[in-house]
């Protein structure tokens, strides 16, 4: 047998998903990218990215790095990338069901359209932020 031991030092959702490709997504229009994710991408403060959804297949989101200068604009944070636009935060908050803030993994491999890598944001499990457990419910 062969178990893995949960305690107070690894099962903070946090920590769970420290280290990893994320993209979380306030409802004030906030979206930022994890350190990691930010590193892989190669974005640097400048740089833009595009979000883009599937009409085919509404629940699939991708993002992708452009030079178009129509682009969403990484800001400059030394703890991640991040950028701003409510618009597309509530579509991707109202795809995953979500009300007010949660993180998203990231697929590691790309898929191409149009000649770009996208990487698709994986609404299926999303990551719960920003809320407070008291006696057993979840504000």
């Amino acid at each position: 047998m062969k178990l893995t031991v949960y305690d107070k030092g690894n099962s903070h959702p946090a920590m769970t998903y420290k280290g990893k490709r994320v993209v979380t997504v306030n409802r004030d229009g906030t979206i930022y990218l994890s350190k990691v994710l930010t590193l892989e991408l190669g974005l640097k403060p400048g740089d833009r990215v595009c979000v883009a959804n599937d009409e085919e297949k509404p629940k699939d989101w991708y993002m992708f790095r452009t030079d178009d200068e129509q682009g969403f604009t990484i800001w400059n944070d030394a703890r991640c990338g991040r950028f701003s636009n409510s618009y597309i935060a509530g579509m991707i908050l109202d795809a995953a069901k979500v009300e007010r803030c949660a993180g998203f993994m990231v697929d590691k491999e790309p898929v191409e359209s149009g000649g770009r890598k996208c990487y698709r944001i994986i609404l299926a499990n999303p990551i719960p932020k920003g809320l407070r457990a008291i006696r057993g419910k979840v504000l």
